[in-house]
């Protein structure tokens, strides 16, 4: 493999509605109408706990806390090696305000299925499913 990209994403659970933050990338972005666990690209010297602070910061102008690390899959993807980094966390605080994506929704565990989630994605749904 010639090169690799470090991807971060959060499983964000409001905790009073014990519901998860999932977000639709905009049509016309790569991979746009797909569902994903919000996040992104871990820059130099970034932890990737850090990473996803400013990710979701950046994307959603949420803050999250009771960050722990839940699951690590690979994809490949145009020859590059993807691996994501999933984190499960509590949103904090802030108003969601919209950029890379055109939608975003508080669902239950249950909902995940009915949507249609981006590849790198399917990992975390499954784990997810099978636990209690």
């Amino acid at each position: 493999m010639e090169h690799s990209i470090q991807v971060v994403a959060g499983i964000i659970y409001d905790t009073d509605n014990k519901k998860i933050l999932i977000a639709r990338k905009k049509l016309g972005l790569p991979r746009g109408g797909l569902w994903e666990f919000p996040g992104g690209k871990v820059e130099e010297n970034e932890s990737y706990e850090m990473a996803l602070k400013r990710e979701l910061r950046e994307e959603l102008n949420i803050e999250i806390n009771s960050i722990r690390s839940y699951l690590i899959t690979h994809h490949i993807s145009n020859g590059i090696l993807i691996q994501l980094h999933s984190f499960r966390c509590n949103y904090h605080s802030g108003e969601i305000i919209l950029k890379d994506h055109d939608e975003v929704k508080w669902v239950e565990k249950s909902e995940l299925s009915s949507h249609n989630f981006l590849l790198t994605d399917f990992g975390i749904v499954e784990k997810l499913f099978t636990r209690i």
